[in-house]
C-alpha cells in the first residue's frame, strides 16, 4: 500500500446537535434535516471534538504460574467532550437541565436551576470536517454526564464544557458513524 495524504484527517472543521430522544436518525455523513438543525449547540471551541476511550480489564492466572492466561475486558467508556461557546437559550437549557427558556421581545428571559433533576437523555450527532471529507457520529441515546466549572471574567470567554456519555442502544451500540471520503470513490 502506498501512503497518501488524502487519507490524513484534520477536523478544521465541525458542528454538534442534540435532540429529543426519539428523533429520526442520520441517514449518512452530510444530511441534515431541520429537526437536527433545530439542535445545533453554535459555535464550540477551537480545540473540536475529544473522543476517549477507557476499558478496565481483569487478569487471569493459572495455579502453577506466574503468567497472565487471559484477560477479560469488564468495562468499555467512550464519551465524547466538546466545550459550546455561544450563550443561547437552548445552550445554557442544556447546561442547566432545565426546558429551553424563551426570551421576551427585549432578549430577557431567565429560569431557576434546580440540582435536584434526572438523567437528560437525548440523542447526540457530531460532525467533524476536513474539505470534502466528514466523519459523523450518531449517538442513539446519551447524556451530559460532565460539566466543568464556567468562568466569567474580561480575559476569557464564557463556556460550557460537557462530557457526553453514550450509552447502548437495543443492538448494543453506543455510536454509529457515518464517513464520507469522496477520494476512496471508486
Amino acid at each position: 500500500m502506498t501512503r497518501d495524504n488524502r487519507n490524513l484527517f484534520v477536523a478544521a472543521d465541525g458542528r454538534a446537535y442534540t435532540r429529543p430522544l426519539g428523533e429520526t436518525a442520520p441517514i449518512d455523513a452530510t444530511t441534515v434535516s431541520s429537526n437536527w438543525a433545530q439542535g445545533d449547540i453554535g459555535w464550540a471551541h477551537e480545540d473540536g471534538l475529544t473522543e476517549d476511550y477507557s476499558e478496565d480489564r481483569t487478569e487471569f492466572g493459572g495455579w502453577g504460574t506466574k503468567s497472565t492466561l487471559r484477560i477479560v475486558s469488564t468495562k468499555v467508556d467512550r464519551p465524547f467532550k466538546i466545550i459550546a461557546l455561544e450563550n443561547t437559550p437552548f445552550v445554557m437549557g442544556l447546561h442547566y437541565k432545565v426546558p429551553t427558556p424563551t426570551p421576551d421581545s427585549n432578549g430577557a428571559f431567565d429560569f431557576a436551576v434546580n440540582d435536584s433533576g434526572g438523567q437528560e437523555l437525548r440523542a447526540w450527532m457530531f460532525d467533524t470536517m476536513d474539505g470534502d471529507k466528514v466523519v459523523r457520529y450518531y449517538i442513539h441515546t446519551g447524556e451530559i454526564t460532565g460539566r466543568e466549572t464556567i468562568t466569567s471574567n474580561q480575559s476569557t470567554r464564557k463556556a460550557y464544557s460537557w462530557t457526553i456519555t453514550p450509552y447502548p442502544d437495543d443492538a448494543g451500540d453506543t455510536c454509529h458513524m457515518f464517513i464520507e471520503m469522496p477520494h476512496l470513490a471508486s
